[in-house]
């Protein structure tokens, strides 16, 4: 029984991750990780280190690790690469892309982005069979019949309208894996920023809706409050049944972020909560029109 209750977690786990934690919930503080378009739009260099773990039925933990670095060339164009893997009891996940994005000044106080990535997906069974895996049958055909070893061509590509103080994005992630069938996730977001930079105290509301494979689509809710420019706080709802806060602060170049999440839905006892951790490095900010790259003034009549 308890080894039957292993594989339904094992097997539940990839549809469960991605309806708890879509690859980060602290995605509102570095969007690059969800869209290529967003390479070198804000910052000239910028790196993010990021950790995730939460615990599934039958104690087996889900472990991941992310290292994000892009950057501004010119005012037109972005290189970055995006590197993440996990480890779910004896299954390894490991992918790389790399990304280029291009930045179109549309107006003074408008730009739109495209963003294309390009990588693999490696996935593998691993040889530990100690700890909470010592129960583990290394014969099991279950364990046969995964993509042991296999590695995949992962391609993605995004989108970014930025208007003002509104941002419009939408993307398009797993491209060409064999479970994609083509195409993988679908994203959209919107977010809009109440407030400038010559105000304490700013509010910014977003959406973000997925639709992953043949899952239904489901979407985030959150609104994001800033003091100062480097404190903030942030509360969101999963409409899969997941709550989800978060709160950060910044120390000239470093910011550092931590996100909880807790899913109170049908998966509620099938996981505990998530714990995230994100600590990044950004050095000179990119400049549009004599403005900062993602707050800009609104637009005055006439100019």
């Amino acid at each position: 029984m308890k080894k039957l209750g292993f594989w339904v977690a094992c097997l539940l786990s990839h549809s469960l991750w991605a309806q708890i934690n879509i690859g980060n919930n602290l995605y509102t503080e570095n969007e690059f990780s969800l869209n290529p378009a967003y390479a070198g739009v804000s910052y000239q260099v910028r790196a993010d280190l990021q950790a995730t773990r939460f615990r599934l039925a039958q104690a087996q933990e889900y472990t991941g690790g992310a290292f994000y670095l892009q950057g501004g060339l010119t005012d037109r164009l972005g290189l970055g690469m995006r590197v993440q893997t996990s480890t779910q009891s004896v299954f390894a996940h490991t992918s790389a892309e790399a990304v280029a994005a291009c930045h179109v000044p549309l107006s003074w106080s408008q730009r739109l982005s495209f963003g294309l990535s390009f990588g693999f997906n490696w996935d593998r069974v691993t040889q530990d069979y100690s700890g909470q895996n010592a129960y583990v049958d290394p014969n099991d055909p279950v364990l046969n019949n995964t993509n042991n070893g296999h590695v995949q061509p992962l391609a993605g590509v995004g989108m970014v309208y930025t208007w003002s103080r509104l941002s419009v994005a939408a993307t398009v992630q797993d491209m060409l894996t064999d479970e994609s069938r083509g195409a993988g996730q679908y994203l959209g977001q919107v977010t809009y920023l109440f407030g400038d930079n010559s105000e304490r105290l700013m509010v910014q509301p977003s959406v973000l809706l997925c639709r992953q494979g043949d899952r239904s689509a489901w979407a985030d809710l959150n609104a994001k409050v800033i003091w100062q420019e480097q404190w903030w706080a942030q509360l969101g709802y999963r409409t899969t049944g997941n709550l989800m806060m978060g709160a950060g602060a910044s120390f000239r170049e470093v910011h550092v972020g931590y996100a909880f999440g807790y899913p109170i839905g049908k998966y509620q006892h099938l996981a505990t909560s998530v714990h995230e951790l994100t600590v990044s490095f950004r050095f000179r900010e990119r400049q549009f029109n004599g403005q900062p790259a993602l707050i800009v003034e609104p637009a005055i009549e006439g100019k």
